[in-house]
């Protein structure tokens, strides 16, 4: 049974990773600052510590890096690294929790036996979910947080009408017993499930019954309404996922403008494709209608380069289609509690008058950035000698140019995307998510080799082929960084880019950088360590 089969979603479970990130309660709960769509993610080779401390570096669909991305474009388009890192953020005890809350039952909950039965790669698919499990956990997005248990009976009744079944109708206790309140409010004003007789009276308050007998005369007796859902997200959350997943200009990127998750109506999408092409996906919804396609092959054999947007995508675009018809379009409803500002892209920080790139942004209401741009900032050049000013420079000469300014760990990939930086160091916004975890930016990072890689050290080939890269990241612009293993100076660096390449000699090892300012300011990175096996040539 295809629908019941489990399968890996690829990216498609990548919303719910967001939508747990983007909830303010949980994180406030958690201490951490919730993800809103303009915060910037890194998208920079990064690697991570499995729970056997083996490097675990995620790589994009695209083999790419994307530099700063927004977790709207992050998201829309698909990014990898992004989606890891926001799943370190969150805990990847939180997403089981929030997938079986939105009705994905088959992740494993940590246990004595096995503590660890997923790692980060969670969020890129590395569980098994059934088709029918995630298309109605998507459903919740499109009913606003509203989680309602799929079936595919919906009412029995005997030959003179009377109604034996209804599916998701609530039964009663006993006789007397009150019926289940249908759902509560997450704000004044919100509507009730049907009938929709009355509104709420504040956040939390219960939706008054329905006008019918509430009580019951017996056990088992149906209460006179249909349970609208159980709520497992803020509905402001499930909007502004639903927002992003609607977002053409956001998936274009990775996907292009007018592809096949585009309809002739608002509809929010999502695809995931597994490795080797034996899974793909695309699930997605309008506001009346939920369609989730999978394709593949039964024996879980790989496919001929087949993805989710060229295998699955033109399925559910053209089921969409023909479903919805010549029905009028209907936008998504915009929840009570969101707000629009405007932001600068680079930083996802409120504009300055030098930012360059500014856009609109849907935020829930008190989650809006309130600091200002510090990418975009005006530096000082000699354009007579040409670079930075200097004591030699001509006062007529010294001119003004805006420039964009990236933290360290964005240096190297601004200047293999030719993004001039400047001579100084100047602040710049930090990566959020990283902030969001409690890892504050270090004043010097060793960026490679990965800690706890593994090499191989062969006898009898040239010491010259068997290097590996020392790097160094610091947090400004220092007089000399120098390299240590074992504790041991082995090179010193004196300008960008920070590296030198080390002769492998077998055994395990530990490696360091330290840096010095001009003001004799000393950095000290974080030890790592690596193994360093040996063996003879053949």
């Amino acid at each position: 049974n295809g629908a019941l089969a489990l399968r890996q979603p690829g990216s498609a479970i990548k919303p719910i990773t967001y939508a747990l990130a983007m909830d303010p309660a949980t994180a406030a709960a958690a201490g951490r600052q919730p993800l809103t769509a303009a915060t910037v993610i890194n998208d920079v080779r990064t690697a991570f510590l499995t729970a056997e401390d083996e490097p675990y570096v995620p790589e994009n669909y695209d083999r790419t890096w994307h530099g700063p991305v927004s977790a709207r474009v992050a998201l829309a388009s698909s990014y990898n690294l992004p989606a890891v890192k926001v799943l370190q953020s969150v805990g990847i005890g939180g997403l089981i929790n929030q997938a079986r809350r939105q009705g994905i039952t088959s992740f494993r909950p940590a246990s004595q036996d096995d503590p660890n039965p997923y790692g980060l790669a969670l969020t890129l698919g590395g569980g098994e979910v059934s088709l029918l499990e995630l298309t109605s956990a998507y459903a919740s997005f499109a009913n606003g947080g509203l989680f309602v248990e799929p079936y595919a009976i919906e009412r029995i009744a005997d030959k003179n009408g009377k109604i034996l079944f209804q599916a998701n109708q609530p039964t009663c206790v006993g006789a007397g017993s009150p019926c289940p309140s249908p759902t509560t409010c997450v704000g004044a004003g919100s509507p009730c499930p049907p009938p929709p007789t009355a509104t709420c009276v504040g956040a939390g308050s219960p939706c008054p019954p329905p006008p019918s007998a509430t009580t019951c005369t017996g056990a088992g007796q149906p209460c006179p309404y249909i349970n609208a859902g159980t709520r497992v997200l803020d509905e402001r959350v499930a909007y502004l996922i639903t927002d992003i997943l609607s977002d053409d200009d956001a998936r274009a990127p990775s996907f292009g403008h007018n592809s096949v998750l585009k309809l002739n109506r608002p509809a929010a999408v999502k695809t995931g494709t597994t490795t080797d092409w034996r899974d793909n996906w695309t699930v997605g919804y309008t506001p009346d209608l939920v369609a989730g396609v999978w394709v593949g092959n039964a024996d879980n054999s790989p496919m001929l380069g087949i993805s989710g947007v060229t295998g699955a995508g033109p399925i559910w675009h053209d089921f969409m289609q023909m479903a919805t018809g010549d029905a009028p379009a209907t936008a998504f409803h915009q929840p009570p509690g969101m707000a629009r500002t405007d932001i600068c892209i680079d930083s996802g920080l409120l504009p300055t008058e030098w930012c360059q790139r500014r856009r609109s942004e849907l935020f829930i209401a008190g989650t809006q950035p309130t600091e200002f741009d510090t990418v975009y900032q005006p530096v000082e050049f000699d354009a007579c000698r040409g670079g930075p000013v200097s004591a030699a420079s001509d006062p007529q000469c010294i001119k003004q140019r805006v420039v964009r300014v990236y933290p360290p760990e964005l240096r190297d990939w601004a200047r293999a995307n030719g993004i001039e930086q400047p001579d100084v160091a100047v602040a710049a916004q930090p990566d959020a998510i990283a902030q969001a975890v409690g890892r504050p930016a270090s004043a010097l990072t060793l960026v490679s080799p990965d800690p706890n890689s593994e090499f191989q050290w062969v006898d009898g080939l040239s010491a010259d082929v068997q290097q590996i890269r020392l790097a160094a990241r610091p947090s400004g612009q220092p007089a000399k960084v120098s390299f240590l293993v074992d504790g041991e100076e082995v090179a010193l660096a004196t300008s960008a880019p920070y590296e030198t390449w080390w002769t492998l000699q077998p055994g395990a090892h530990s490696i360091s950088a330290q840096s010095v300012d001009a003001d004799g300011a000393v950095a000290v990175s974080d030890e790592i360590w690596i193994d360093v096996s040996a063996s003879t040539s053949k």
